[in-house]
């Protein structure tokens, strides 16, 4: 019997010096430099959201110095970080598979949306929910969009003339509650609905994520199992889940007993058709309920946060450099004529200089500012293999201010967005709203949203504000915690 043992310790003995004598010699990228034993760079991590904002500005500053290729460790996990734009795309052409922070933090929430849903899964639903987000079906939410951006520039009539305020509390109510009436076909009088309800749950479950994203030990479905924070989150979620099952539900039940009606049209009750109805219409039953609620939670989640941020970005911007503001105004003017007018389809295509100012306030500030993928098998880089089992941040804030960009990279210009001979060749250079077949689906409702809104507010207002004062935090997106404050003026049409 000790001889068998010792037989078989001998063989895995012989077979493990034997894997390391014979293991191809990789040749490493540069470290992040302060790496100790055991727990690698994991203590870099630790502390608050601005804290981990300036250790992830940090790694890309030293991954631009060091030829777009570095790589980071946390205990026995290897992740490499890149910012060279074809790096990336080579990356994200081949590795589809989102991270453990989408899988096991976020997914408590949405679980297979199209944000964080396994390959398999996302190949079947990116498929079935194209259809979803052509533009005749975004294009009918512009009335909805414009009526909020009015609602908006009346709200924030209150703060004119006053001290420089926080702008944050005005855009979060106007974006989610346009979120969640595109989303579920909603009219704002609709009594039968439970906005308020799925908001209030809605905003306590995304600070829910976000403390959770902070405190690390969190990370692990066991402990946080245990925690005070978890009961919150399922009490949340399972009001998020009930409004929107029961809208679901009704709807569901509608559509297979009513014709199906065009993207513009309305119901009897004012009700904008929404994207639920358009789901049903194209899916065919080939979603269940949960898929749906799934869906339709991740399109909120996703697209009321994003746009939110990125409006408090571009007043700032706006409100830093008057010159730009002032074309922006000018333009707006030529192509509305009338101030109050809702903004169409027409006048949307026709505001390319705010569209310009829009793409570069994301060049400069990526409100995601990493993606991370895991590396399912080996991928070979120009001078790099990054090795199967690891995990590949790139790093969108990098690759938005690498050399391909230029000279003038580090400068706010809008002008580059009129003249396709400034831009990059690879269209990855611009990472904001992804990188390759995996990148967001709901780039053309952003940008629409965005020009909606602030067309709205630029006509009305004069925006002062001082970009160079900004500070910033990482939660799910980057945030700014200082320095965002804004003046309002009436503008003269």
């Amino acid at each position: 019997m000790y001889i068998t043992v010792f037989i078989q310790a001998f063989v895995l003995l012989l077979a493990f010096a034997c894997y390391w004598v014979l293991k191809p010699n990789v040749k490493k990228p540069p470290a992040f430099p302060g790496a100790l034993p055991i727990i690698g760079h994991a203590h870099l991590l630790v502390g608050d959201t601005a804290h981990l904002w300036q250790f992830v500005k940090c790694m890309q500053q030293h991954n631009l110095e060091n030829g777009g290729v570095t790589y980071i460790k946390i205990g026995t996990k290897t992740y490499y970080a890149l910012s060279d734009p074809e790096d990336c795309t080579k990356v994200a052409s081949v590795c589809f598979e989102k991270s453990f922070f989408y899988r096991n933090i976020v997914s408590s929430w949405v679980g297979q949306g199209l944000v964080t849903a396994s390959v398999p899964t996302w190949k079947v639903h990116r498929k079935m929910l194209n259809p979803v987000f052509k533009q005749q079906v975004l294009e009918s939410f512009l009335g909805i969009i414009n009526s909020h951006g009015k609602i908006l520039v009346e709200n924030m009539a209150a703060e004119v003339g006053k001290t420089p305020f926080d702008p944050v509390p005005y855009l979060d109510k106007a974006i989610l509650e346009a979120s969640f009436r595109i989303a579920f076909g909603a009219a704002r009088n609709d009594k039968e609905i439970k906005m308020d309800s799925y908001i209030q749950a809605f905003k306590e479950v995304t600070n829910i994520l976000i403390q959770r994203f902070q405190h690390v030990w969190m990370h692990s479905r066991f402990i946080y199992s245990f925690s005070n924070l978890k009961k919150k989150q399922d009490k949340a979620i399972k009001t998020t889940c009930d409004v929107s099952f029961e809208i679901i539900k009704k709807k569901k039940s509608e559509s297979e007993i009513t014709p199906k009606i065009s993207p513009n049209s309305k119901t009897d009750n004012n009700k904008v058709k929404g994207l639920l109805d358009v789901i049903l219409d194209v899916t065919k039953g080939g979603l269940t309920v949960e898929e749906i609620r799934e869906e339709l939670d991740t399109m909120i989640f996703a697209g009321y946060d994003t746009v939110a941020t990125t409006l408090i970005y571009v007043l700032v911007v706006l409100g830093s450099y008057p010159d730009i503001q002032e074309r922006t105004f000018l333009e707006l003017q030529e192509v509305l004529k009338v101030k109050d007018n809702d903004i169409d389809k027409e006048d949307l295509q026709k505001l390319v200089y705010l569209e310009a100012v829009i793409k570069e306030t994301l060049r400069i500030f990526p409100i995601a500012p990493i993606i991370i993928r895991e590396l399912d098998k080996d991928v070979q880089l120009e001078n790099y293999t990054l090795q199967a089992g690891s995990e590949c941040i790139m790093l969108i804030y990098a690759t938005c201010r690498h050399p391909v960009w230029g000279e003038d990279r580090h400068e706010f210009k809008p002008e580059r967005w009129l003249d396709p001979s400034r831009l990059p060749e690879n269209p990855n250079s611009f990472a904001t709203f992804g990188v390759g077949r995996r990148s967001c689906i709901g780039k053309a409702y952003a940008l629409m949203s965005l020009k909606t809104i602030l067309g709205h507010i630029v006509r009305h207002y004069k925006i002062k504000g001082d970009y160079t004062k900004l500070d910033m935090k990482m939660e799910i997106l980057t945030k700014p915690i200082a320095g965002h404050h804004i003046t309002l003026e009436h503008r003269i049409w």
